[in-house]
């Protein structure tokens, strides 16, 4: 599986500026945005953080197709063997991966396991 600086690579230079220059220029709103979701996420309020996400200016939809859903779906068959040797492993992914439609929670739901947020 390719790591994250992989996939910003495979994209066009002019992608890859753009996506830079947005980050940027969004810098200054980030401490606020982080504390937003993680203030989302310690509350449970999955909703929330699903809104969340997509209205961030850095996350246009390639970028949340590339480096969120495509790689959920890579992840599930890893993730769906961990599960089925019955032992207990830990899992740590970005709460961007957590929630919404094709997040890695909706597609286990979607496999047929039962998933629980535990607090």
């Amino acid at each position: 599986m390719n790591g994250q600086f992989d996939i910003f690579a495979r994209q066009p230079l002019a992608e890859q500026m753009q996506r830079l220059m947005t980050s940027v220029e969004h810098a200054s709103d980030l401490p606020e945005s982080l504390k937003t979701m993680v203030g989302a996420w310690s509350s449970g309020d999955v909703d929330a953080l699903a809104k969340d996400i997509p209205a961030d200016p850095t996350v246009d939809a390639g970028f949340a197709k590339t480096m969120i859903l495509d790689r959920n779906e890579a992840w599930l068959p890893m993730i769906e063997k961990l599960l089925a040797s019955n032992e207990e492993d830990l899992i740590v992914v970005g709460s961007g991966h957590m929630v919404g439609d094709g997040s890695v929670v909706d597609l286990l739901a979607k496999a047929g396991f039962t998933v629980k947020r535990i607090q």
